[in-house]
C-alpha cells in the first residue's frame, strides 16, 4: 500500500514542478489514473484473473508519460539536482516493471 502512495507522491510532485500547461494537464490526468491502476493491481493480488498484468501494463504506460512530461516540460520551478532525483525516481519503476511483463 505504501508503494502506491509513493508513486502518487511522485506524480503530485511532477504536477507541481512542470509549468508547461499541456504537460501539466497530462500529469493531472495521470494523478487521477494512479489510484485506478493501483486498484487494478490490488485486484490482481487478490486473485482476479489478468488484473496483475493489466495493472503492470497501466503502470508501464503511466511512468514513461510522466518521465516525458518532466523531461520535455518546462521545469523552472525546481533546481538541477532535485530535478535529476525526480527523473531517477521516474526511471526506476519503469525499469523494475519490465520483467513483470516478460
Amino acid at each position: 500500500m505504501i508503494a502506491g502512495f509513493g508513486a502518487l507522491t511522485i506524480t503530485a510532485l511532477s504536477c507541481r514542478v512542470v509549468s508547461d500547461v499541456v504537460k501539466r494537464t497530462v500529469l493531472q490526468f495521470l494523478l487521477m489514473a494512479h489510484p485506478i491502476a493501483y486498484l487494478i493491481t490490488a485486484a490482481g493480488v487478490s486473485g482476479l484473473a489478468y488484473s496483475e498484468e493489466l495493472g503492470a501494463t497501466s503502470y508501464l504506460l503511466i511512468f514513461p508519460i510522466q518521465l516525458w512530461a518532466v523531461v520535455c516540460g518546462t521545469t523552472d520551478r525546481i533546481g538541477t539536482y532535485p530535478r535529476s532525483l525526480l527523473i531517477l525516481a521516474l526511471v526506476v519503476p519503469g525499469i523494475t516493471l519490465l520483467p513483470a511483463l516478460a
